[in-house]
């Protein structure tokens, strides 16, 4: 297989037979009856394997080349925004829809063993935990609606691509928990 420039080879070899058969060795008619089923089956197995192989010719045709160097435009997210307005900037930015859909597949990156380790993972990368403290799900006590931010529609969609059993409702409440305990994660962190 040769991936480097996208077209994949292989020559499929299930076995080999003689060229010449002894007449006698096919002369039973029911042996000759399975050789020519199996010479059909094989034919059909050979035949989608061409099928299979054509597509991931085009599936790798699709995939752009890797480029070691990423741009400034490629990168979304430097560093977890540490103020509100950079916050309210970067979810400024997420309104066009390439943008969001690069931020979308970073959160996605990240991972966790379960959603609401996703979705803290996915707010400690996107704000610190002095600029999170200062927003709620909805925006009671005081406190800013996330909700209402791009980001919290984004974060929602990463966490059901990784978690696909997970409601929006219920990335919601992860979301709200993670936000509700902010401001103890910053005086913890301040502390040591």
């Amino acid at each position: 297989m040769q991936l480097h420039d996208k077209k994949v080879e292989s020559k499929f070899c299930f076995f080999q037979t003689a060229e010449v058969t002894p007449r006698d060795a096919i002369s039973d008619p029911d042996n000759e009856n399975d050789i020519n089923a199996l010479r059909a089956y094989t034919d059909r197995i050979a035949h989608r394997l061409d099928q299979v192989q054509d597509s991931v010719n085009e599936l790798l045709a699709l995939i752009p080349p890797r480029s070691a160097h990423a741009t400034a435009d490629d990168i979304v997210l430097l560093s977890p925004c540490k103020s509100v307005d950079q916050l309210e900037e970067l979810d400024q930015s997420l309104n066009q829809l390439e943008r969001r859909t690069k931020m979308q597949h970073y959160l996605v990156t990240l991972g966790g063993e379960n959603g609401g380790i996703a979705v803290r993972r996915m707010l400690r990368r996107v704000a610190t935990n002095d600029v999170l403290s200062q927003y709620s799900l909805r925006g009671r006590k005081s406190k800013r609606a996330f909700q209402d931010l791009s980001l919290c529609r984004i974060i929602i969609g990463a966490c059901q691509i990784s978690f696909p059993s997970l409601t929006a409702a219920q990335v919601e409440d992860l979301i709200g928990q993670a936000l509700k305990f902010a401001p103890h994660r910053q005086r913890s962190s301040r502390k040591d």
